[in-house]
């Protein structure tokens, strides 16, 4: 696996470009500072985003319900990085906020993320399984369009092993948007890594990567 120490050079943003392309995921460590991170959880829990059952955000995209959000993921910093690797004309289109804890500990078998959020529906050539999720029109759209998304993963705790750190098949996101439980099968039978990230460091991993995510088997928070 490889990881990457955070430096502003146009060599270090080629790098990663490179890594995404080929592995399917870059881990960043350090990208922000923990007193920075501090400040995201700060702002968070002033809006009730940590707490499933306590919610008063009044949009599940916390892009438009917290003015912080906003502004995290429209900084330099951040944005750069993802114009590099996707193109200039990127732009963020969601955030939340996703934990493990031992009343709300889950596991998601291997998978790809291959469902968007939409406003309507649209019967389009290559558009499928539509479903409503929270309210919410779902879609799979043709691989050409997964291929130009990409999830930022900002940690605010140590993501270990233990407190559910997300399991990896590299390259597989080379595969295309992979059909059948035997082709799964096939590739997991090769090379597959835990993405360990500690506290501020960030991940950035591709839509079509296929990928497992198991139980969290401790109480530590894992907030991503």
């Amino acid at each position: 696996m490889t990881i990457v120490q955070l430096t502003n050079s146009l060599a270090f943003m080629d790098k990663i470009k490179d890594i995404i392309q080929q592995d399917g995921f870059s881990i960043v460590r350090h990208f922000f500072t923990d007193k920075y991170i501090d400040e995201i959880i700060e702002q968070l829990d002033r809006h009730h985003a940590l707490e499933y059952d306590k919610q008063i955000v009044s949009d599940f995209n916390l892009l438009n319900s917290i003015p912080f959000v906003k502004s995290l993921v429209h900084s330099r910093q951040l944005i750069s990085l993802v114009k590099q690797v996707l193109g200039d004309n990127s732009f963020p289109i969601n955030a939340f906020v996703i934990d493990k804890t031992q009343d709300n500990n889950w596991c998601l078998d291997w998978c790809q993320d291959l469902k968007i959020a939409v406003k309507n529906k649209i019967e389009t050539s290559g558009y499928r399984n539509w479903t409503v999720e929270s309210g919410i029109l779902h879609a799979v759209p043709p691989k050409e369009v997964l291929e130009k998304r990409l999830s930022v993963r900002i940690h605010l705790d140590d993501c270990f092993i233990d407190n559910g750190a997300i399991l990896v098949a590299p390259k597989s996101h080379k595969n295309g948007i992979i059909q059948s439980k035997t082709e799964i099968e096939k590739i997991i039978s090769g090379e597959t890594i835990y993405l360990e990230v500690e506290k501020g460091g960030v991940m950035f991993i591709t839509s079509l990567l296929l990928h497992k995510s198991p139980y969290s088997t401790t109480n530590k928070k894992r907030r991503v």
